[in-house]
């Protein structure tokens, strides 16, 4: 069905969920995803409720004939403030075990009637990106049309990339070991220049920074048809793991030239968890994210990336952080290595997903 088809939504109701109702659909609309994938969706859905903001959590149903959760379809959507975009934790049938007669058809007018009723509310909020993460799409589950990691060709998203997720630990004394020598750059020396937030043109000196290392860049290329690079570092702003201070323009100098050259850039996030030898205790960048790490094309293949894994390493050991995580689309194998190298570790595959809000 092509985005100009609009099934027919007679007989179908899509309403927005409230939280018991909510609680009840928990019960089942999990089951057909792994539990990586269902730890992920609880997790964030548990961090917006003790945080007292349930508006942020958007839920909407849509079942045939009435108003039935039992029988319908949910979305569990994020909204975060100040950002145009929003996240579909998940969506699948209420009770799942209950669906097996399900039919293409079914399947396209319910998820129309649920985009439909989240257009209205994005459409209220300035949203204009939906992003989406599911399990990873593997060849039988894309040939099975009513698998749960359908929903998103139903509702027309498009694929982005598919994602690794690596981690590294720091040891059981909380060091992150020492730089090797072959880490240490003898012809050229990378420093990290802090990124000047409240300067305008220094901020618009970044965003064509990053802009330049996209170029050819291996990691979801497919994203720069929905978002420019202003876009993506605007919602790098509104998550809760947001540190500032931890946003760089990587420089490069040499002997013959010794004035700082801009080759690439790094933005690193923190997320609080308890600390490593007192439980009781919070430690406020207890996970170190990387967020995004880029080189310019014509800086690329010299080591670059290598190097600046090491930096990271070493804020890492200033922050007292335990653990180092990031994603990478698992078709930038030259990243893959370099993050093996530095001794990262396959956590978990996830595929993602994007649309425009028109």
């Amino acid at each position: 069905m092509s985005r100009e088809s609009v099934p027919t939504t007679d007989a179908i109701t899509a309403w927005e969920v409230t939280l018991p109702e909510l609680a009840v659909a928990l019960d089942h609309t999990l089951d057909r995803i792994s539990p990586t994938r269902a730890g992920i969706v609880t997790d964030q859905m548990r961090a917006i409720l003790q945080t007292k903001t349930p508006e942020k959590l958007l839920c909407v149903a849509a079942s045939s004939d009435s108003p039935h959760l039992g029988r319908a379809v949910i979305a569990i959507v994020v909204l975060t403030d100040g950002s145009d975009t929003s996240t579909i934790l998940h969506m699948d049938w209420v009770q799942p075990q209950t669906m097996r007669t399900e039919t293409d058809d079914s399947r396209e007018r319910l998820g129309f009637a649920i985009w439909q009723k989240l257009q209205t509310v994005f459409a209220k909020l300035g949203i204009s990106f939906v992003q989406w993460a599911t399990d990873p799409i593997t060849a039988s589950l894309s040939a099975e049309p009513t698998s749960v990691a359908a929903w998103p060709t139903t509702l027309h998203f498009d694929h982005i990339g598919t994602l690794d997720y690596l981690a590294l630990d720091c040891d059981e004394q909380g060091d992150w070991g020492p730089v090797p020598a072959n880490a240490v750059p003898h012809v050229s020396r990378l420093q990290l220049r802090p990124v000047e937030h409240d300067g305008t043109q220094a901020m618009r000196d970044f965003e064509q920074l990053v802009q330049q290392t996209y170029v050819d860049s291996l990691d979801c290329p497919a994203l720069e048809k929905f978002r420019s690079a202003s876009e993506i570092i605007n919602g790098y702003r509104h998550v809760a793991a947001y540190a500032p201070e931890l946003w760089f323009t990587v420089e490069v100098t040499t002997d013959q030239v010794p004035t700082p050259t801009p080759v690439g850039s790094l933005i690193l996030a923190k997320h609080p968890g308890p600390a490593l030898y007192d439980a009781e205790t919070t430690n406020p960048a207890a996970v170190m994210e990387l967020v995004y790490m880029g080189v310019t094309p014509e800086y690329r293949g010299r080591g670059y990336g290598q190097r600046m894994m090491w930096m990271i390493a070493d804020i890492c050991q200033q922050q007292s952080a335990e653990r180092l995580i990031l994603a990478v689309d698992q078709n930038n194998h030259p990243a893959i290595a370099a993050y093996h190298q530095f001794g990262m570790q396959h956590l978990f595959r996830e595929t993602v997903w994007g649309r425009s809000v028109r």
